[in-house]
């Protein structure tokens, strides 16, 4: 059994930690997890939606608002063989951009869409061929694609963060000097010689 003593706190196999040492241990502990979080993150929007067919797009324009906001991830499943419906969120290419825009219409041959954004009062200009439809919405998730640009953007500066936070953690002392401690009450013993 382990008992709390006035130089520290026991923990595991009857060591003695101090308090301090022990709150460093926790914050240490904390800014891996935050690490591994961020890292498990990024690993799964690239490698699961490309894994699952999935593709993903930082909403950049307020045409979808309120429904999809400027800063979403839209997240787009391809169509495997579907015609989109009236009512669908569909993303295609148009002039070297890709579109996220609502299907207002579906031809009768089922071959072109018309699309527009909610906020727009147009449709957009020309018919779009169901074969330039790069994939339906299936999750908006508001902010995630502003972070995830804003990472990608300055993916350095992240990583020098990363590794400046690491770097911080492993050279603090996990015990602060000349404070509380095992030596600092202890009597000095006279030299005899």
């Amino acid at each position: 059994e382990q008992e709390a003593s006035p130089l520290g706190t026991a923990v595991g196999r009857g060591r003695l930690v101090h308090p301090e040492e022990a709150a460093m241990g926790r914050v240490r502990s904390c800014v891996v997890n935050v690490q591994l979080a961020i890292l498990a993150l990024a690993a799964a929007v690239s490698l699961g939606g490309e894994a699952l067919g999935l593709g993903a797009l930082a909403v950049a324009t307020g045409s979808m608002e309120p429904s999809v906001p400027v800063g979403s991830l839209a997240v787009c499943a391809p169509l495997g063989g579907d015609v989109p419906q009236v009512g669908d969120v569909v993303a295609y290419r148009r002039s070297g951009t890709t579109v996220l825009h609502r299907v207002v219409s579906v031809s009768e041959d089922g071959a072109s869409l018309t699309c527009r954004g909610d906020r727009n009062e147009e449709p957009d200009p020309g018919e779009v061929p169901v074969d330039a439809v790069s994939g339906r919405l299936v999750l908006c998730v508001p902010g995630a694609g502003a972070a995830l640009s804003a990472l990608a953007d300055h993916r350095a500066a992240a990583v020098g963060a990363l590794v400046a936070a690491d770097a911080a953690i492993c050279l603090l002392p996990a015990r602060p000097r000349g404070g509380r401690g095992r030596g600092r009450n202890r009597r000095k013993r006279p030299v005899v010689g």
